[in-house]
């Protein structure tokens, strides 16, 4: 990338988010990325990820923290689209994702 385009490029998401704390998947909320905030016009918003949200699956892997997010969009680049699932007022939500490019 940084000898094609002159910088590292990568897929992007457009989201805040902080691990799910212990506690609280004591009272049956599952581990996973905690939505803080969604960047209006990204990749995210355009799903429909909500603040509020969390994320426990990307693509097919299981999400169970902040780190594996990360991980996760590094097997895609920009333009891939993939299925994001987020647990939302205690269901599981399928939604379809069309990743951005990150930004420099």
């Amino acid at each position: 990338d940084l000898r094609e385009y002159g910088y590292i490029t990568g897929a992007y998401l457009g989201v805040s988010i902080m691990d799910v704390e212990q506690s609280a998947q004591m009272y049956g909320v599952p581990a996973g990325a905690y939505v803080q905030e969604v960047v209006f016009g990204s990749a995210a918003q355009r799903a429909g990820v909500k603040a509020g949200d969390i994320i426990v699956n990307l693509g097919g892997y299981d999400v169970t923290c902040v780190t594996d997010v990360s991980r996760i969009l590094r097997k895609f680049k920009a333009g891939d689209t993939t299925t994001i699932t987020v647990y939302r007022s205690g269901r599981e939500v399928n939604l379809s994702v069309t990743l951005d490019e990150k930004p420099r």
